[in-house]
């Protein structure tokens, strides 16, 4: 079965096409894939590349979500606006959109992207732990800026500076922020974050992507998980154009997908997934005012947590005895959530780097209680050693 469906972010509707097995049971559960399309394409691909592999993985048990980006396809937005950190944005959303629908096994989601989609992948799977295994299609995993630059010429970059767009190819119109972002998270530089197994598939005679792309990037991948591999298609094109190509690559999706123990990856996510008293009281901080919190949000049953998300910081320790420092520089407001939670209406936090139960995302609005305004305490404040530390941990200086 297939239908149409959509889903949000940043106020823009994206556009998709969900595939779901015909046999599945109403009160059965299947994994799920996400399909991001390349850099100009669209939910279909060129020779309708995804609906074929999204065909095929249906069968083979899986629900499929092919969509357009914000600004290609039938999206809302505009093409010239499109930035990597935004498809990544989007990418998100999809999984958020996934992992809500009553049909999937919200443990067990994984990501296929072709080309620019694929450093979209692999960016995604490299800080987003609810994603469990991941295929790259003629992945650009290498910097592309200065050949981007290199494209649109000096004169059209001095356009830029001065807030125009300037015209690619075939009507294609790019603003400053794409060169800006576009090597703002390498691939080559954060694959080896990525815990989940990967699949890289690329064809020996692509002429957008280079087969090295891909050799480099198995190179630094194939000694992290038993399950990494590279298959080379030969005489592959960027698209896998002939049939006999695309049929090659369906059979190796296919085939590895089915080669990984799902159920193994399924038990140890449930044994990393902490039981909740969901009849305990929740917490969100925020220096803003708020009566709703928003779908999407962060709540915890960690007051003092809360109590220091309010501070806004982007740095937050947590020591073995438990006492929390940050870097937030702002006073704000303690909120407890003031309706019944319930466990379809929060999931793990995707990003969270403290122990497991500790941040969870609302899939819902909720309302909440101003419990009281919060201020900071100068014992808590991280020292610019130490900020500078973490920095460095976290590989952002």
């Amino acid at each position: 079965m297939i239908k149409p469906v959509s889903f949000n972010n940043y106020r823009q509707q994206l556009i998709g096409i969900l595939h779901v097995p015909d046999d599945l049971s109403p009160d059965q559960k299947a994994p799920a894939i996400a399909m991001f399309h390349g850099f100009t394409g669209h939910k279909s691909e060129a020779h309708r590349f995804f609906v074929q592999i999204a065909r095929a993985l249906c069968k083979a048990g899986f629900v499929v979500l092919r969509f357009d980006f914000r600004g290609s396809g039938d999206s809302d937005g505009e093409f010239e606006d499109m930035t990597v950190p935004g498809e990544v944005s989007d990418a998100e959303q999809a999984l958020t959109f996934l992992s809500s629908l009553l049909e999937v096994d919200d443990k067990l989601i994984g990501v296929i992207g072709l080309s620019m989609g694929g450093r979209v992948a692999s960016i995604l799977a490299s800080r987003d732990n609810r994603v469990k295994y991941v295929i790259l299609y003629s992945a650009a995993l290498a910097p592309l800026k200065q050949m981007f630059e290199g494209m649109v010429g000096s004169e059209k970059l001095e356009l830029l500076k001065r807030g125009e767009s300037v015209s690619l190819n075939n009507g294609w119109y790019l603003k400053k922020p794409f060169f800006d972002t576009l090597d703002e998270t390498i691939p080559y530089g954060i694959m080896d974050k990525i815990k989940a197994p990967i699949l890289i598939v690329h064809g020996d005679s692509d002429q957008t992507v280079p087969l090295e792309v891909a050799l480099r990037g198995y190179e630094i991948i194939k000694g992290l998980n038993d399950k990494n591999k590279l298959h080379i298609v030969k005489g592959g094109d960027h698209v896998f154009s002939l049939k006999e190509h695309t049929l090659e690559v369906i059979k190796e999706t296919v085939d590895w997908l089915n080669s990984l123990d799902l159920r193994a990856i399924r038990k140890k996510e449930e044994e990393f997934t902490p039981s909740i008293d969901f009849a305990r009281p929740w917490f969100h901080g925020s220096p803003l005012r708020l009566s709703v919190l928003q779908k999407g949000s962060t709540i915890t049953q960690d007051e003092e947590l809360a109590r220091v998300f309010s501070h806004a910081p982007t740095i937050v320790s947590v020591s073995d005895d438990g006492t929390i420092k940050h870097d937030g520089k702002k006073s704000g407001f303690l909120y407890r959530i003031a309706e019944d939670v319930f466990p379809e209406d929060v999931q793990p936090h995707p990003h969270s780097t403290m122990q497991p139960g500790k941040e969870w995302i609302t899939t819902r609005d909720l309302k909440v209680d101003q419990i009281g305004v919060t201020f900071i305490h100068p014992k808590e404040i991280l020292s610019s050693q130490e900020i500078a530390y973490f920095k460095r941990k976290m590989g952002t200086q």
